[in-house]
């Protein structure tokens, strides 16, 4: 099996609570012929620390931005870095099951043609416990990415390098969405396959770069990443965006129905009540 080299690409920043377990959930693979590419975007916290302790470790590769570049450039550095034959993102404040990348080379070496290949998760709480009810993922590989719902190809992600090289590869200026960009890329060159393994455990917490109050932000660039594909595609973007955003306000109007945002906004109510009286010297009427 070890005649595949695989590539983790682990861009960083400001994630040293969390870092260790992801790299330790890739030492702890049952695939051997793999390496690390941590690059570390200028952290302010303990992250510099905390990854020197592997230094010892040659199959980890460490570089640090001399400033914040953001995610865009940081991931596009890592991949430039990676000598494997496929790679693979992981968030360094997620964490990869032990058969992993065991799983992942077999389906590469069962699907020639596909330039990016990718699997079910564990969606998680913030200690990455996972939830009780796991959503599924249901990839419908006759439809192009851009007639599907966004974040549609979710984690672990893996494509062979020598078709990401037949792309322009990842862009250096997205803030945002840098993945998804990737993904449509991808597309355009090679096949898209899915395992409903779930290889990946996914944290989810108020910090994520596309969750909470990242996550607007996240569809904004989502978005413009569509514009781009369609560019390169040669078709009209109207209609793809105008169904995106339908798809949005069908998801938002999907979770205000449901029981646990009914509660939540009934507890909450008070609170926004009193914030407001306060944030406005407004005295409180007996």
């Amino acid at each position: 099996m070890c005649d595949m080299k695989f590539s983790i690409l682990l861009a960083n920043y400001n994630n040293g609570e969390y870092i260790k377990e992801a790299i330790n959930s890739i030492i702890a693979q049952s695939y051997e012929d793999w390496e690390i590419v941590i690059v570390d975007d200028a952290s302010t916290d303990e992250s510099d620390e905390i990854i020197k302790t592997y230094n010892n470790n040659e199959r980890i590769k460490y570089i640090t931005n001399t400033e914040n570049k953001g995610c865009g450039y940081t991931k596009h550095k890592c991949a430039k870095l990676a000598s494997g034959d496929i790679f693979g993102f992981l968030d360094p404040d997620d964490k990869l099951t032990p058969n992993a990348i065991e799983v992942m080379v077999k389906e590469h070496k069962k699907n020639l043609k596909c330039s990016l290949i990718f699997s079910n998760r564990f969606v998680c709480d913030d200690k990455l416990n996972p939830r009780k009810n796991q959503p599924e993922i249901s990839f419908d590989s006759s439809k192009s990415l851009l007639e599907q719902s966004e974040g549609q190809v979710s984690h672990f992600v893996t494509f062979k390098k020598k078709y990401y090289e037949k792309t322009v590869g990842i862009n250096e200026s997205f803030k945002r969405a840098v993945d998804m960009d990737l993904y449509y890329k991808l597309e355009e060159v090679g096949q898209i396959n899915f395992t409903e393994q779930r290889l990946y455990y996914w944290r989810v917490h108020k910090n994520g770069i596309s969750t909470h109050n990242n996550f607007p932000k996240a569809r904004a660039w989502g978005i413009y990443a569509k514009i781009k594909a369609c560019q390169r595609r040669g078709i009209p973007f109207e209609g793809i965006i105008s169904k995106n955003i339908l798809d949005s306000q069908v998801t938002e109007n999907y979770y205000r129905n449901t029981i646990e945002f009914k509660i939540g906004f009934t507890l909450l109510k008070p609170i926004r009540f009193f914030k407001s009286l306060f944030k406005n010297n407004l005295p409180i009427s007996s």
